[in-house]
């Protein structure tokens, strides 16, 4: 989680400047009296700190090989994507969920990286257990399948039943794109036409 302000002002996005744009409308409104009473003084300096509190560690970035999605915190505890996203992110027990309009659902764990991917089929991918790839974490669910996805991510030679177990998954689900792609990089995979670099 990350802070940006103007985010928070409203930037982009009327929704993501709401709680700023009230704020401030209640400040004004109780410095407004001439005779600035002490009381008046005091509860718009609180809801000053109140805003200042929105603005800081308000946005979430969800990267997904060279792609990312940003998320702005709300006042009411729910995110708002970035215009033009339909994605949907949420919080819960400190862990996140994304959820993209075509009902495919990543779970993140409290350290931020993805540990289980499910697609709208119901075809589960989990990345628990020892890393599969090195040196970076998992962050796509494509990447023990797609060279592309993640280019600095090197598949492990000595753990290959473990890499091999994601793309079997998904080769057994429905016919797909998805299920297509993960057959291709296994049959390549197995006649070793797919290499450490």
């Amino acid at each position: 989680m990350q802070s940006i302000g103007l985010k928070g002002l409203g930037q982009d996005s009327p929704i993501d400047g709401a709680a700023a744009i009230a704020a401030l409308h209640v400040a004004q409104d109780l410095l407004s009296d001439a005779a600035k009473p002490l009381d008046k003084v005091l509860v718009a300096s609180l809801v000053q700190k109140w805003l200042m509190d929105r603005l800081i560690t308000n946005k979430v970035n969800v990267t997904s090989g060279s792609q990312a999605e940003q998320f702005v915190l709300l006042a009411d505890g729910s995110y708002n994507p970035q215009p033009g996203s339909t994605s949907r992110l949420s919080l819960s027990d400190g862990a996140y969920t994304l959820k993209y309009k075509d009902a495919t659902t990543l779970y993140f764990d409290a350290a931020g990286n993805i540990a289980t991917w499910v697609a709208p089929s119901r075809v589960t991918a989990s990345f628990t257990g020892p890393h599969l790839c090195d040196p970076a974490p998992l962050s796509s669910p494509t990447a023990t399948t797609h060279r592309t996805a993640a280019p600095n991510t090197r598949l492990l030679p000595t753990r290959t039943e473990l890499a091999a177990s994601i793309p079997e998954n998904l080769a057994s689900g429905p016919q797909s794109e998805l299920e297509f792609n993960a057959t291709m990089v296994l049959r390549e995979w197995r006649a070793g036409r797919l290499k450490n670099p």
